[in-house]
């Protein structure tokens, strides 16, 4: 038994000595990559082509400073009806074009429900990031010719509807999202 204990305290010190060794150079090879290395001395010449350029000196006068006070009324600040405005705009402007927009967002549609006419098009755009950003574009029933590709977050897809319908959309990827509405009018 005393023999025993004597190599299972052998077999301590030696891996004693090889942790403490170990972490020895460890730390040297912190110390040494940490060190901070000493600038060149002299001047480095690049072996690309220098060129160089002669400038003449011209006098530039700088224009003399004008200050203006403009007074304006105080008005109350409207962003929010600024912002309504400008999306009622871009829902207008797109319309006569015959251009759509839907974004894809985390857990829906936006708009959720949209009114085209035959020969618009649509284009959803995967607005998604993190862990799920991902986006499948899925026409239900009637509409079953509407398949996207899976595509990734800022990734569009676009379809022009060719015939009068009601359409239902949804998500492959998230089919917890509620499906969006596109009616198309002749």
């Amino acid at each position: 038994m005393k023999s025993f204990i004597n190599i299972l305290y052998l077999k301590l010190i030696m891996i004693k000595k090889t942790l403490i060794l170990s972490l020895m150079v460890v730390i040297s090879i912190l110390l040494i990559s940490c060190s901070k290395t000493e600038e060149p001395t002299g001047s480095v010449v690049d072996n690309a082509v220098e060129e160089t350029v002669e400038t003449s000196e011209v006098p530039i006068e700088e224009p003399a400073e004008v200050v203006e006070t403009v007074e304006t009324p105080e008005t109350e600040e409207v962003p929010e009806e600024i912002e309504a405005v400008e999306e009622t705009i871009e829902e207008v402007t797109e319309a006569v074009n015959g251009q759509h927009t839907v974004e894809i967002l985390i857990e829906q549609f936006s708009p959720q429900e949209l009114t085209v006419k035959v020969g618009d098009t649509v284009t959803w755009v995967n607005k998604r990031e993190g862990r799920f950003y991902q986006a499948y574009i899925i026409g239900v029933r009637n509409c079953h010719e509407i398949e996207s590709k899976i595509f990734t977050s800022e990734e569009t897809y676009s379809y022009t509807f060719t015939e009068a319908e009601t359409c239902t959309i949804v998500d492959g990827i998230n089919t917890n999202m509620a499906p969006m509405k596109v009616v198309v009018e002749e």
